[in-house]
């Protein structure tokens, strides 16, 4: 197993006669094969390589033998010149330009020992499989040369590697776990395209599980690789005696496990669905990777999209889910990753599956840890974040190091016009979409939610909990009622700060009510407690001036640090005599609270929203509403009262504390900042420049620079050293000119 391996376009098609070989077997004797002779093409068969140690009478020896190829050495092709040139010939199947049906098995029984299989201008289409099946007990590692292209049929994987494979031994499960597979690129030429099939028991992954397969341990090292998960589908399936229900499945993942299916009876009811597989172990280590969720199935019935990186999607039964994804991103890896979306047939967005994460309805759990590691770009699908959670899910991402460019939530609408809207990092849209966000290191350019989300947090409805200690963050907008960092639209926020940098967080827009979420802190309707000892919020010039459209800026009647807009109601309804229940505090279901902190060194700016404050509670709304019902019609949704009140400061001497400087104030009407208060003074964040050694005619000192505001200050100065006239030197006469011996600098002469 230690030695390789080799799997070509010249030898791929004569591979097709070794199905089920042993390698531990003689290879055939290269003198009884021409294969310059025009012989027949054999039967269509398939590729298998198994080692299994239980097979070998001796299996000390079996990892020293040479691994043989599939096929007998091709003759060597004579010279040509242009006048004798060959006719021109059609493409062998399985060359880059011409696929093959035929598919690869690969079974690694052997434990503690890799299988290196190279893969070397590979391509299959298959109709019905997955072009390539690694499994068993031992680690398989693939190593890429040139183009190869890997197509599964029927929801199949373009490479499947699923967790394990249970049969009934006894009338009892016995499972068996399967070993790693890694896929590298050692000599920086190989790429490689896996692309899962559609199909109604799910859409494969292009990399992981078949439908409704969990992912098997997975390393990407390198190569540049494009994966594609396949989309969703419907068809026939017989549930009974003469009677027929309708399967409809939703998209694989482009890296990770395959999509779940479900099944209906005739009459439309669910009657069972398979459970959407897990991605617990899927590394991103190296390479260039390019991962495409698979799309859900699109019409009346309910599917998802799977993640780019992650899960396959779900049916979007919430409660039943207990898959989940486990995404580590390090190394040198460079990632752009999209999650699939599922439609309904009044063509709205929905059911999406995060760029890097859970597919939809499963929670997404990614870390990210690598100096040099880029992702450029991590989009969600209709209500799954960009990063964390697929829709109707939570997002728990870390970020130690490396660096991200792009990522965006996605947007969408169901059937009742409700916004879905997943987090850019952190939760996907709905009730259970809490966002956690915990960040070191690293730096990230630009974060977007979707409608109603936070940009970092949570998805639309979902609380959201960031800890940032360290990084840089440039822009992030939440949209629609979701806070720039915290809760997404009627959630909660958790913000806690004790290093790094944000230059700007803004909640862009009301949400379908008028209420806008803030800056950083709570979505509309939602309460907040924030906590800063540390780090910059804003961006500030040598003399502390907050520079204009920076800071923690509110939305629509929000505050840029605490908490939206919101609604007070005091609900009454009928009882079962008719009569309505009193006005009293414990009908009462809203409000607002808020626990700001700010001190230590650090520097905030914070900004109003329109009708907002700067720092302290968004201006709420107080009635009296009523739910008639059956009981009482006229009543119904009938809004007896109504209290208006303004945004709410909080008193600054109360939050903000020892060396803090804090800036507040709102933008004019000409797009300018207007500072209203300012408390302390400007907390510099010195960094180490250049050391100059002191000369004879001029200081010596360390340089820092403020990483905020670019101040240049000079530390530990040594005063210039003046000349040391130690040193003698002997000039020679010349015919015309009398010598001398002159007394010099030792140090500049």
């Amino acid at each position: 197993p230690d030695d390789a391996f080799t799997l070509n376009e010249t030898e791929e098609d004569s591979a097709q006669t070794s199905e089920g070989n042993n390698p531990t077997e003689d290879t055939p004797d290269p003198s009884t094969e021409n294969p310059a002779e025009d012989t027949p093409k054999p039967p269509k068969k398939d590729v298998v390589y198994q080692y299994d140690p239980a097979a070998d009478p001796n299996p000390e020896q079996q990892a020293t033998k040479l691994a043989p190829t599939s096929a007998a050495p091709a003759a060597k092709t004579k010279e040509v010149t242009l006048a004798d040139a060959p006719a021109p010939t059609t493409p062998a199947a399985g060359s880059v330009t011409t696929p093959t049906t035929s598919v690869i098995k690969v079974i690694n029984n052997w434990v503690n020992h890799v299988l290196n299989i190279r893969l070397d201008n590979v391509n299959i289409k298959s109709n019905t499989d997955a072009a390539m099946t690694v499994s068993g007990k031992g680690d398989v590692t693939l190593e890429l040369d040139g183009k190869n292209t890997l197509r599964g049929g029927n929801g199949e994987a373009g490479i499947e590697h699923k967790d394990k494979e249970t049969k009934i031994v006894d009338h009892k499960p016995v499972s068996t776990t399967y070993g790693k597979l890694t896929i590298k690129d050692d000599n920086n030429d190989g790429e490689l395209e896996a692309i899962g099939g559609s199909g109604s028991l799910g859409g494969g992954a292009g990399i992981g599980g078949s439908g409704s397969q969990s992912a098997g341990s997975i390393e990407i090292k390198g190569g540049k690789i494009t994966a594609k998960g396949g989309s969703g589908a419907t068809g026939p399936i017989s549930i009974g005696p003469s009677k027929k229900g309708v399967l409809v499945s939703s998209g694989g993942a482009g890296i990770g496990s395959g999509g779940e299916s479900v099944t209906y009876d005739p009459n439309g009811k669910k009657s069972r669905n398979t459970s959407v597989g897990s991605a617990n172990n899927i590394t991103i280590s190296g390479g260039n990777v390019t991962a495409i969720g698979g799309n859900g199935y699109k019409g009346d019935k309910v599917s998802g999209g799977g993640a780019g990186i992650g899960t396959g999607g779900s049916s979007i039964v919430v409660e039943k889910i207990s898959a989940g994804s486990n995404i580590t991103i390090k190394g040198d890896a460079v990632i752009n990753a999209r999650g699939g979306t599922s439609t309904d047939e009044n063509d709205n967005n929905i059911g999406g599956g995060a760029g890097i994460g859970g597919g939809s309805g499963v929670a997404g759990t990614v870390t990210i840890d690598g100096e040099n590691v880029n992702i450029e770009e991590a989009i969600g699908g209709a209500g799954a974040a960009g990063i964390g959670g697929g829709y109707l899910n939570k997002g728990d991402v870390t970020m130690k190091n490396g660096h991200i460019g792009d990522v965006e939530g996605g947007s969408g609408r169901d059937k009742y016009d409700n916004a879905l809207g997943g987090a850019g990092i952190g939760g996907g849209s709905g009730w259970s979409g809490d966002g956690k966000f915990t960040m070191s290191g690293g730096s990230i350019d630009s974060v977007s939610g979707g409608d109603g989300a936070a940009g970092i947090g949570g998805g639309n409805g979902g609380d959201g909990d960031v800890t940032i200690t360290g990084g840089k963050i440039g822009t992030v907008d939440g949209w629609n009622g979701g806070a720039g960092i915290g809760g997404g639209n009627g959630g909660n926020g958790k913000f806690t700060m004790s290093g790094g940098s944000i230059d700007y967080a803004w909640s862009n827009d009301a949400n379908a009510d008028g209420r806008g979420g803030a800056g950083i802190g709570a979505g509309a309707d939602g309460n907040a407690i924030i906590t800063i000892t540390g780090g910059t919020i804003g961006k500030f010039d040598e003399d502390g001036n907050l520079e204009d459209w920076t800071g923690a800026i509110g939305g629509t009647g929000a505050a840029g640090i605490g908490t939206g807009a919101y609604e007070k109601r005091y609900n009454h309804y009928w009882d079962n005599d008719g009569q309505k229940y009193s006005n009293d505090e414990d009908d009462y279901d809203g409000g607002v609270d808020v626990v700001i902190s700010i001190s230590g060194d650090t520097n905030v700016g914070a900004v109003a929203g329109e009708e907002g404050v700067a720092i302290g509670t968004g201006k709420g709304t107080i009635n009296d509403y009523y739910e008639g019902g059956e009981k009482d019609e006229e009543w119904d949704g009938v809004t007896e009262w109504r209290e208006d009140k303004g945004a709410e400061s909080a008193n600054l001497a109360d939050v903000v504390r020892s060396n803090a400087y804090v800036v507040a104030g709102r933008m004019n009407d000409d797009d300018e900042f207007e500072a209203e208060n300012i408390i302390g003074t400007l907390n510099h964040r010195w960094k180490k420049g250049e050391t100059v050694e002191a000369t004879c005619t001029a200081d010596g000192y360390e340089e820092w620079e403020c990483s905020e505001c670019g101040k240049i200050k000079h530390e530990n100065i040594v005063k210039k050293l003046g000349h040391d006239f130690t040193k003698t030197e002997r000039v020679e006469s010349t015919c015309t000119k009398a010598g001398y011996t002159a007394t010099v600098c030792s140090r500049c002469s």
